[in-house]
């Protein structure tokens, strides 16, 4: 049987970047990302957990706050785990990111820095105990055109109109 697990989805931090490091040096970003949905007259929004690694985690550090729009391209993956005060089994789902761009950098008197006020949409689907991330959660990006780049393979830039053949 056929599988695709690809997400795409556009929205607003609801608050600042949770940014830590492995064991080992990796960056890993947590991102909590709210997105609307018109559905007639009411808005239905949804409160999504997005995990970023590497240079992603980094950039999100430095130029993303709370409020910002980022649009976010990535995959499904579920965590699951035993909750150690109850002993039930507990799961998550988020969005490891594979590409995400900023559409617009927080708006003026949203950032939670001190001093400013905070507007959180509260503690959605947040568990109380942090995420311990290691190196197996972190996603394998290889380099696509490493075997064309190793036998030669340099890009040509796009031919511009002004070539085209196009009789109108």
């Amino acid at each position: 049987m056929a599988s695709f697990n690809k997400v795409i989805v556009l929205g607003n931090l609801t608050r600042e970047v949770d940014y830590r490091s492995t064991a080992s040096g990796k960056s890993v970003a947590e991102l909590n990302v709210a997105v609307n949905r018109r559905n007639g007259e009411r808005n239905e929004v949804c409160f999504l957990k997005v995990v970023a690694w590497g240079r992603i985690a980094d950039n999100c550090r430095q130029y993303l706050g709370k409020g910002s729009c980022v649009m976010v391209e990535g995959y499904l993956r579920q965590d699951n785990w035993e909750d150690r005060n109850t002993g039930n089994r507990r799961s998550s789902l988020s969005i490891v990111a594979e590409t995400l761009q900023f559409i617009t950098s927080p708006r003026k008197g949203q950032s939670t820095a001190a001093g400013s006020p905070d507007r959180s949409y509260g503690d959605y689907g947040r568990d109380s105990t942090p995420r311990r991330y290691s190196e197996s959660d972190c996603p394998d990006y290889r380099d696509e055109h490493a075997e064309a780049k190793a036998n030669g393979y340099q890009p040509q830039p796009p031919e511009s109109e002004a070539e085209d053949d196009i009789p109108f």
